[in-house]
């Protein structure tokens, strides 16, 4: 897909996430084309990662660049991905929740920070679908997060 033009890459990152609150990426599928993402998180300190379908807001939030990965192509994605939306229910969760930790020292997942983790697995995101990739920190302290989303959108 990526030599199609039809593989794209975004990603957010906050640097001082309070304890127990999240970093929330709202993803909108668009009508015409399903998704096939994968998903990736890193952390500064112990979090908790959830995946909602079903997701219902007020607000989307603020827009996301979505870099096409070939940087011929003029294709752009028919999805949109936000972060910081007001969401008014998250839906059914899809995905256990998993607990991504952190820890210092070089035995430490991440090294001296905290851990990452990706699913490695490809999801198919249903046309017209609305989902939420939600981390929570779960650190006791403030931290860093920061989630992507790689996916491509077949015709």
């Amino acid at each position: 897909m990526v030599h199609d033009g039809k593989f794209f890459t975004v990603g957010h990152f906050i640097n001082n996430v309070g304890d127990d609150a999240s970093l929330d990426l709202l993803i909108q599928v668009s009508a015409t084309r399903s998704m096939h993402a994968t998903f990736g998180v890193q952390v500064g300190g112990d979090c908790e990662a959830y995946f909602y379908e079903g997701t219902t807001f007020s607000g989307a939030g603020t827009a996301i660049t979505i870099y096409n990965n070939n940087r011929f192509s003029s294709t752009v994605a028919t999805a949109t991905i936000t972060h910081t939306p007001t969401v008014s229910g998250v839906g059914t969760q899809i995905v256990p929740t998993i607990w991504i930790p952190g820890g210092s020292g070089g035995q430490a997942i991440g090294g001296q920070g905290g851990g990452p983790t990706r699913t490695g697995t490809e999801w198919i995101l249903a046309t017209s679908g609305v989902y939420l990739l939600r981390v929570t920190n779960r650190a006791g302290q403030a931290t860093e997060i920061s989630s992507q989303v790689a996916f491509y959108e077949p015709n």
